[in-house]
């Protein structure tokens, strides 16, 4: 599943902040994901695994992001259970963002923007 980051919420006194993450040298990064076609509908789920050093200050878990060399193993070519690891520290970057992340109304660039 392409993307340019993802949301994941700290605990944080209570509360939920929320953090985006965001690959560190390219664009887009590809997360593990699994589709399934059941009775006519289609459900798509992003596959987690622990937390790599960086995330586990926000939380115990993140998607596995597969690397363009690994993109056959994942799609069925190869060992996929062997990509289910924590991505390298220094491959993304964190920051927190507004609490507007919140609510789904709210859908504009803003959201992005470190606070």
């Amino acid at each position: 599943m392409p993307a340019s980051g993802f949301y994941e919420w700290q605990s944080v006194a209570g509360k939920k902040q929320p953090w985006y993450v965001l690959p560190k040298e390219q664009r887009l990064f590809a997360l593990g994901g699994i589709v399934l076609l059941w009775q006519g509908v289609r459900s798509v789920a992003i596959v987690t695994t622990a937390a790599n050093a960086r995330m586990a200050k926000v939380h115990d878990r993140m998607p596995v992001i597969v690397s363009p060399e690994s993109y056959d193993a994942w799609l069925g070519a190869g060992d996929a259970a062997a990509l289910l690891v924590p991505a390298p520290d220094d491959a993304m970057q964190a920051h927190p963002v507004s609490l507007r992340v919140n609510a789904p109304a709210n859908d504009d660039a803003s959201l992005l923007q470190p606070i």
